[in-house]
């Protein structure tokens, strides 16, 4: 009698743990499993750090305020560039009323 019950006893036994089959295609799945949360984590944390970015670009976006402020010095910078260039025609135009002077001469004298 005491043969069948630890024959029964192990029959139950086997029933309530995993085969050493079972485990080894259970760490299979682990493997597979744990190659995709790695992968989804990487995804995770680059499009964690794309959010991070464009949210430090909205945070800097211009404002009304600062909009205006950079018109008016791009403003500025363009009179100057066109005093600038309004100073170097006058000059070209004395430039070339001197060499016109000197040709009409040097002409005249021939």
């Amino acid at each position: 009698m005491t043969p069948l019950i630890l024959l029964g006893g192990f029959a139950w036994l086997q029933t309530k743990f995993p085969s050493r089959a079972d485990l080894k295609e259970h760490e299979t799945e682990l493997k597979t499993l744990t190659e995709q949360v790695s992968g989804l984590v990487t995804r995770i944390s680059t499009n964690e750090s794309r959010i991070d970015h464009v949210m430090r670009d909205l945070e800097r976006e211009p404002t009304r305020a600062g909009l205006a402020n950079s018109i008016s010095d791009v403003r500025d910078r363009l009179g100057s560039v066109e005093s600038s260039v309004r100073a170097m025609q006058h000059q070209l135009e004395t430039q070339n009323d001197y060499l016109q002077t000197l040709i009409q001469q040097g002409l005249g004298k021939s």
